[in-house]
């Protein structure tokens, strides 16, 4: 959509302001008023008005479904023209409690597939007569909004598909936290942000023991509800802030953002073993984990970060089968 200057309008908000302010120009003598129905359906709100002094009209104000040719045109999706006279053309809005009359002009606005959304119109005190080719410009630039209202509608619609899903393709379906694809993107970039130190961050990878276990006596549906606890102990231990992953099989991945240091770490890992107990207390086979963790800051690389987390993880896994002590803290990380 372009004005009479030739400039593309970059969104519905900017249409807005080149019509009304366009029209203005052209009718200098009179209020340009646009109109739209709440989202409530309840009311039509003023979105925006040029030569507001005229009428005492503010943008923002609720129109009553009543007395106002700027409603009956947008709700019968028919243009109204009228000369002067003392019919209130726009409700009971003068904040001396006047009726607002004159002449008036006005036109649905309306979606490419009839659906009335509002009224644009001009009007003015009765000395000003509006006639047919001024109802022709009106209705030629209604269709303009209405063409940037439901151009930009498909764009935000567009963009919150394609936000879903991203967000569907980053997340494991079995437990519902972050997949390993997805995981290792927000590694990359907190791993980033930590040499730079712009946060301090921890990895922490947790491995299920006794699931092969699980599987093996129970069934794999008793070994994906185990997973689903994990994924649920983990994502309760963690707060908001921190980012929990599913790095395949019966490993996790825990991105612990802001985190104060090893005291913090093991902390998590520890309040993560309580959680763990309490959800599988009811199972007919309970598992534990194996957990290590490492600071990203100290980590040459992601991949690194991840590596070292592991071969704690796994010297935790070590010491708990020599000295089978579930609430035994995580091996401290090493270089």
């Amino acid at each position: 959509a372009q004005d009479l200057s030739g400039r593309s309008f970059g969104s519905y908000a900017e249409a807005v302001r080149g019509v009304l302010g366009l029209l203005h120009s052209l009718f200098p003598d009179s209020s340009v008023t646009l109109v739209r129905m709440d989202p409530s359906g309840e009311a039509f709100r003023l979105i925006d008005t040029h030569g507001e002094a005229s009428f005492l009209l503010k943008a923002g104000v609720g129109i009553p479904l009543h007395a106002s040719f700027a409603v009956l045109v947008a709700t019968e999706q028919r243009p109204i023209l009228s000369s002067g006279g003392a019919e209130p053309v726009f409700g009971e809005l003068d904040v001396e409690g006047t009726l607002l009359t004159g002449s008036y002009a006005g036109v649905p606005l309306r979606l490419s597939d009839g659906t009335g959304i509002g009224s644009l119109c001009v009007m003015a005190r009765p000395t000003r007569r509006y006639g047919e080719r001024d109802l022709r410009l009106l209705t030629a630039m209604a269709r303009l909004l209405a063409h940037e209202f439901e151009h930009e509608q498909t764009e935000r619609e567009l963009r919150r598909q394609v936000e879903e899903h991203r967000e569907h393709a980053r997340t494991d379906p079995l437990t519902g936290v972050t997949n390993r694809r997805g995981f290792l993107e927000l590694l990359t970039r907190e791993w980033q942000l930590s040499r730079r130190g712009t946060v301090t961050s921890y990895l922490v990878v947790a491995d299920v023991d006794e699931l092969k276990a699980a599987n093996d006596r129970f069934g794999h549906a008793v070994g994906d509800d185990l997973l689903r606890d994990v994924a649920r102990a983990l994502t309760g231990a963690a707060r908001v802030s921190d980012a929990v992953g599913r790095l395949g099989g019966d490993e996790f991945g825990v991105i612990l953002i802001g985190c104060d240091g090893e005291a913090d770490a093991a902390a998590f890992c520890a309040r993560t073993h309580d959680r763990l107990a309490l959800l599988v207390s009811e199972r007919p086979v309970t598992v534990s984990l194996s957990v290590g963790f490492h600071s990203l800051a100290d980590a040459r690389s992601p991949e690194r970060a991840l590596a070292l987390a592991d071969e704690a993880m796994y010297r935790h896994k070590a010491q708990r089968r020599s000295a089978p002590d579930d609430r035994q803290a995580p091996a401290a990380p090493s270089l």
